[in-house]
């Protein structure tokens, strides 16, 4: 009894699938050969109105020029500290090697604190803000700062 229910399904299942395999066959012959489309049509807009329009009366009444701009150069705003720098020379020795010369600088506000370099490398500079006045230091371990000396 279950075998003949069995083979009922499976012959259902195959009537079926069979069916499918025929719509599709169907289907296929029958799609067209092209596909015709339509071009879209464009409209013609115009600049939209705005709120702030005046009539041509109102521009008209305006003389002169609407905004008076004047040009100034930049200024570079670089401290001058010429009067705080003290330069005390290179190692002049005469056992010293030319190669490894070394330039020696103060400023006037600390001359205990000496700060050495070798040329073409620059000396990074603080202004110290904790003293009345205010007064320039050297960056400690020569930190890089937004204001340095290069001497040459």
């Amino acid at each position: 009894m279950i075998n003949q229910w069995i083979k009922w399904v499976n012959v259902l299942i195959i009537m079926i699938a069979f069916g499918i395999c025929i719509a599709t066959g169907i289907y296929w012959l029958k799609k067209p050969s092209h596909i015709e489309t339509s071009f879209p049509t464009s409209k013609e807009l115009g600049l939209p109105k705005t709120a702030f329009e005046l009539p041509i009366e109102a521009y008209d009444e305006i003389s002169g020029p609407l905004l008076s701009l004047e040009s100034q150069p930049p200024a570079l705003q670089v401290p001058d500290i010429k009067g705080q720098l003290l330069f005390y020379g290179k190692n002049g020795r005469p056992d010293a090697q030319k190669n490894y010369t070394i330039l020696h600088f103060a400023l006037t506000s600390n001359n205990k604190n000496i700060a050495s370099i070798k040329p073409n490398e620059p000396l990074y500079l603080v202004f110290d803000r904790s003293t009345t006045p205010g007064k320039y230091i050297f960056s400690p371990n020569n930190e890089k700062t937004s204001l340095w000396i290069q001497a040459t």
